[in-house]
């Protein structure tokens, strides 16, 4: 993951493409599928989402996705590294994840960083913020717990 891009790409380039979408790209899923993928990222252990061996030695007590979110405080380097690798994912277009999908996950962890860890990973304002955490409730595809969980994030907003 080039860290260039992680840099350069800012919040309201990620906005626009949750506004605008992304350029098309043939997609390797459908959106059927996404719920699927969606329940695997929640039972995948957390260094093999992000593909970086330091997401073994920084992770609380939760060891995947689903125990982290969980988690009434998790690591914010563990955080920052799931947000990091969502939004590499987005801009990309990766084969790693559906774009959806990776956008749930990224504004996400912006949330449960900011509102869970106290611990900022993103310049997005509170309106963008929340903005995009709502896009991410609205998908058809997620499980009752991420909806809770998005809820809960969304009621923390100022």
């Amino acid at each position: 993951m080039p860290t260039d891009l992680l840099t350069t790409t800012t919040p309201a380039q990620l906005l626009g493409l949750l506004r605008e979408g992304a350029t098309p790209s043939p997609e390797v899923w459908d959106a059927s599928d996404y719920a699927d993928i969606w329940r695997q990222q929640l039972d995948t252990p957390l260094v093999t989402i992000t593909h970086r061996p330091e997401a073994s030695e920084d992770r609380g007590e939760a060891s995947t996705l689903g125990q982290l979110l969980d988690h009434p405080a998790p690591p914010g380097q563990l955080v920052r590294l799931l947000a990091q690798y969502a939004k590499s994912c987005v801009v990309q277009a990766s084969d790693d994840l559906p774009e959806d999908v990776a956008r749930v996950l990224y504004f996400l962890m912006v949330g449960v960083g900011r509102y869970r860890c106290e611990h900022d990973i993103s310049s997005l304002s509170a309106e963008g913020l929340a903005e995009g955490l709502r896009w991410a409730a609205a998908r058809d595809w997620l499980d009752a717990q991420t909806r809770k969980h998005l809820d809960d994030l969304l009621a923390a907003a100022p």
